[in-house]
């Protein structure tokens, strides 16, 4: 649940007005278009970076003949860039993710590249 918040004032009389709101957070998740998963420590993997509460998540990445090559419900996991263990092709990869967030589903869609 989004937190919510009691807000009170009081005026030159002395009345108290008390007043419930609800946050919602406005949120912008971020996918890079590169990585490089050569085993470095940096950029080795791609994933999703959100720094909101969510309710949901899904991520799935396919190859440009669209053969899914990734999929999972974790936010914190990502995609190593290889296919049934195997080391996949340098190239433009699609993904598409799913994120319920504030009760609203939210659909991102985009390309990555996959360098070496």
């Amino acid at each position: 649940f989004p937190p919510a918040f009691q807000l009170q004032a009081t005026d030159e009389n002395g009345c108290i007005s008390a007043f419930g709101i609800l946050a919602r957070y406005i949120c912008n998740p971020y996918i890079p278009n590169a990585f490089s998963p050569n085993g470095d420590g940096r950029n080795d993997l791609v994933r999703v970076y959100n720094t909101c509460p969510i309710e949901g998540f899904e991520i799935a990445i396919f190859n440009r003949w669209g053969g899914q090559v990734y999929q999972s419900d974790d936010i914190n996991s990502g995609w190593d860039g290889r296919n049934k263990g195997e080391i996949a092709p340098v190239g433009v990869y699609v993904y598409s993710v799913q994120i319920i967030e504030n009760g609203q589903e939210k659909v991102i869609s985009g390309e990555v590249n996959l360098l070496r």
